[in-house]
């Protein structure tokens, strides 16, 4: 995203996000001091610190932004009618053995020969440490739907056939580019 500041002879500067905070020479000769990146976002209209698309739909949401248009993604007949969908970007995992590997390693020591082997191999797996990894992030994504396509949207179950549907929104088009793996639900 590109931003712009203005010297105070009235010229305007288009400046990046990586020249927040820095200064630039003017044309006539005077030192413009570029804002930091948060005063930058705020002038624009945007959030102090939006982070990822996620923030940004968000943001939109409060602001009444979304959902965009007033035809149906469905029929195209116009309505005011919104049927929420739900994008999962990440889901929390745990590396590490799980509840049960502690009562296998046991019963392989107790009844299968060579129990040593079943030892060690289960003392390096009994020792690793349980960790959770990721984080559970997911954003309503509402959109326009006629209600006579309320039972026929919530019945669609192939993930492509909703991404497309999401894709005719830009901010959920950036959404799925950002997160592909997304799984989405109605």
């Amino acid at each position: 995203m590109s931003y712009s500041t203005s010297c105070e002879c009235g010229q305007t500067h288009p400046v990046s996000a990586s020249q927040a905070g820095t200064e630039l020479n003017c044309s006539c000769g005077r030192r413009v001091s570029v804002p930091l990146l948060s005063e930058l976002r705020q002038a624009a209209g945007q959030r102090a610190y939006e982070t990822s698309t996620i923030d940004e739909i968000r943001r939109m949401l409060r602001d009444g932004d979304l959902p965009a248009g007033d035809l149906c993604v469905l029929s195209g007949l116009p309505t005011r009618e919104v049927c929420n969908l739900y994008v999962h970007c990440e889901t929390k995992w745990v590396k590490g053995p799980k509840e049960w590997t502690f009562y296998v390693v046991i019963l392989s020591i107790l009844f299968l020969p060579f129990w040593w082997v079943w030892f060690l191999i289960g003392k390096s797996v009994l020792d690793e440490e349980r960790r959770e990894l990721g984080r559970d992030r997911s954003v309503q994504t509402p959109l326009r739907v006629h209600p006579d396509y309320h039972d026929q949207l919530r019945r669609i179950r192939s993930q492509a056939k909703l991404r497309s549907l999401l894709r005719t929104v830009p901010v959920y088009a950036k959404l799925l580019d950002e997160f592909p793996k997304a799984k989405i639900t109605t």
